[in-house]
């Protein structure tokens, strides 16, 4: 299923669910002034501002109008060639003020693929008619990426590297001292690098599986502020960097090779990789997008068919704020125990939201190698059956998965001793998951964290290492945390412009046993409906009809509805 924008606006208080005596988690939670206080440890760790994910830094929307620049219809045999061509011929073109240089439309039909697509120029879109446009990939091979959105490099260091100064800085942190700045001023680009150490992987309990050569979790940040030698920087830090264990280090760098303003949209892959597969398989199978040293690059509206990874950010080749929305994966492959992502993230802030596994043996969401946040999972779920998830592999840092439902088991954050890979994730959260089980567990380290907020589902309870359980079985305010954030930084039409469109409910009261919603912000005298469900990422067909309403002459709204016995029950506004 791929979730529709255009018929269905999903706003109701940023999905706020009617629990009229809402439970508040400890480690995060609205304050007395409606805006969300955070709990610091006693070294100033705390949950950090998630909303820097996603494309241009979150908030921002995805490019709609730009030039098309070439139609193509199918033509007999491969179609490789001909798409390719028009790809590279747009990538020729001059850019708008968005940094786009044109759009290739393909017309409905079935395009067979016998090779791969590369969109290697900045500003290149590849957009589908829908469904109905499928781009068929034949090869059977093991491995490969069916569509690579990919930049010459990454990030190349300029100048000297700094050493960090203070004994700890905490998660979440924006600012702190370096042995000096000179060099550095306001605007610089930096990666602030908290580095693996023998001595830190003997304490997680890794030495017999990761070794600290090469690894790091790196951080890209631009400095807004120096005095003396403290450095501000403009998002909060993934993780904390303890002299304990490690000394921090800060360059400069440049990254002109990446590539930026590409999409994919509105099409079906299918692969034959998979298709054609019958019984198990020991491959992974091929990527259907792959992004690799890129930024602000996006897929929207693709459903990927028998692929062994639907979409995924590479860390090695350094992608960040890029972002993957309404997209579906199915018929994956049973390949035993070593399972592909249907979805994952490896970059750095980025944005995958409103995905929707419906079938394959997958882990449905997960991170790997050294994935460096904020990144986010929002509103993603599951309808089919052998999915679980979490993060996997390399010790990925400021993960939040929020509100991941349906079908998935084993939702984890734990040792996973195959492939050497060890823990799957410091510093993360799984905030409103509702899902089948759940195991989230942590190294036995000081000030060492992963979260479960919130949620539901049968908590596995480990009898070592547990994680940090704050509310679980319940559904805390705010519903989204990623969505809340964002409309306090950047207010409510960043909110809007990543496909959570207002009007807003302002008020929800009860009288006698009627439940009684305000708001506003409809359009004048127009139509709306309202939903209701007991689950909250339920596909919209699924969601029942209970009141037909019109926005008054100034566009605000007032409707009751009689509470019942029961389960709890979420609420949607639906505008024609």
């Amino acid at each position: 299923m791929i979730f529709s924008r255009a018929r269905f606006l999903m706003i109701c208080c940023l999905l706020v669910a009617a629990h009229l005596h809402a439970t508040q988690a400890q480690w995060v939670h609205f304050g007395t002034n409606g805006l969300l206080v955070y709990t610091n440890d006693d070294l100033g760790n705390h949950l950090i501002d998630y909303s820097y994910a996603g494309y241009e830094s979150g908030g921002v929307a995805i490019p709609t109008n730009g030039v098309i620049r070439t139609t193509l219809s199918v033509i007999a045999g491969d179609n490789t060639t001909q798409i390719q061509n028009a790809i590279n011929s747009a990538g020729g073109m001059s850019a708008d003020t968005n940094g786009v240089r044109g759009v290739v439309v393909l017309n409905p039909g079935t395009y067979e693929m016998d090779g791969t697509l590369s969109l290697n120029k900045s500003g290149v879109i590849l957009r589908g008619s829908g469904t109905n446009t499928l781009l068929h990939f034949t090869s059977t091979a093991t491995s490969g990426n069916a569509i690579a959105i990919s930049g010459s490099s990454g990030t190349t260091q300029t100048g000297s590297t700094y050493t960090i100064a203070d004994t700890y800085v905490p998660l979440g942190a924006t600012n702190f001292h370096l042995n000096t700045t000179s060099g550095l001023s306001a605007g610089t680009g930096i990666v602030v690098r908290r580095p693996w150490t023998t001595a830190w992987i003997n304490a997680v309990g890794m030495s017999n599986l990761w070794s600290a050569s090469g690894h790091q979790n790196d951080a890209e940040r631009t400095i807004t502020a120096i005095n003396g030698t403290q450095v501000t920087v403009d998002i909060p830090l993934p993780t904390p960097i303890e002299q304990k264990w490690c000394t921090g280090t800060v360059f400069a760098y440049t990254d002109s090779g990446r590539v930026q303003q590409c999409g994919l949209e509105n099409m079906k892959l299918n692969s034959d990789w998979g298709l054609a597969t019958t019984g198990n398989t020991n491959g992974f199978g091929w990527t259907g997008t792959h992004f690799g040293d890129a930024k602000n690059c996006w897929v929207r509206n693709v459903t990927f068919n028998g692929f062994g990874i639907g979409a995924n950010t590479a860390t090695s080749s350094q992608t960040k704020w890029c972002t993957v929305q309404d997209c579906s994966f199915m018929n994956g492959v049973n390949n035993g125990s070593a399972r592909p992502p249907a979805f994952e993230i490896d970059g750095q802030m980025c944005l995958f939201q409103r995905l929707n596994g419906v079938s394959g043996f997958q882990h449905l969401l997960q991170t790997g190698d050294e994935a460096t946040g904020p990144n986010v999972y929002l509103y993603s779920y599951a309808t089919g059956s052998d999915f679980d998830g979490g993060p996997h592999r390399y010790w990925a840092v400021s993960l939040l998965t929020d509100n991941e439902y349906g079908t998935v088991g084993n939702v984890h954050i734990v040792i996973i001793t195959g492939g050497n890979n060890g823990w799957g994730a410091g510093y993360s959260v799984f905030y409103n998951c509702h899902t089948s089980n759940h195991t989230i567990q942590c190294p036995p380290v000081d000030h060492h964290y992963n979260w479960w907020i919130g949620g539901s589902g049968v908590n596995n309870n480990p009898g070592s290492d547990p994680g940090t359980y704050d509310q679980d079985g319940q559904t805390v305010m705010p519903t989204s945390l990623y969505l809340e954030q964002l409309k306090e930084r950047l207010g409510s039409t960043a909110v809007e412009n990543i496909g959570y469109p207002f009007p807003v409910i302002n008020g929800i009261a009860v009288s006698d046993n009627n439940l009684i919603f305000n708001g506003a912000g409809g359009k004048p005298g127009g139509l709306y409906y309202l939903l209701d469900s007991t689950n909250v990422a339920a596909p919209l067909n699924f969601w029942q009809r209970v009141m037909t309403n019109n926005f008054d002459v100034n566009g605000n709204f007032i409707f009751t509805n009689t509470l019942g016995a029961g389960a709890q029950l979420f609420y949607l506004l639906q505008v024609p």
